[in-house]
């Protein structure tokens, strides 16, 4: 049976991949856009819209449209956790160091443990 919400999946559909080619968000980024997933249009269902989201976000959208009422749960869901910024600055800093003269640049083998 079809769904009859909209922004929603029939059940069956749930596990599989369901986005067409040209709505999967690696194929925005290839021309520099953000994959936006589309509306959950029953705006008090706070539990429906948190799984639609998180689906959405499991998938590799950056975001998702939201009413008022979910501006909450979609920043919530959609914004990264401290652990995941500091750790994305421990990148930035070892590709920093990798690519300086003191690191890698100068053909040594380059480690982020330096």
């Amino acid at each position: 049976m079809k769904s009859l919400v909209v922004g929603e999946q029939p059940p069956a559909t749930r596990r599989r991949l369901p986005l067409h080619p040209d709505a999967h968000p690696d194929r925005r980024r290839a021309h520099d856009l953000q994959a936006i997933d589309g509306p959950y249009l029953q705006i008090r269902n706070a539990d429906g819209y948190r799984a639609v989201a998180r689906r959405a976000a499991a998938l590799g959208f950056d975001g998702k449209w939201a009413a008022p009422g979910q501006i909450a749960a979609a920043n919530e869901i959609f914004s990264p956790s401290q652990e995941d910024y500091d750790h994305a600055e421990l990148i930035l800093d070892a590709y920093d160091w990798c690519t300086s003269e003191a690191g890698g640049r100068r053909g040594r083998p380059c480690s982020a443990t330096r």
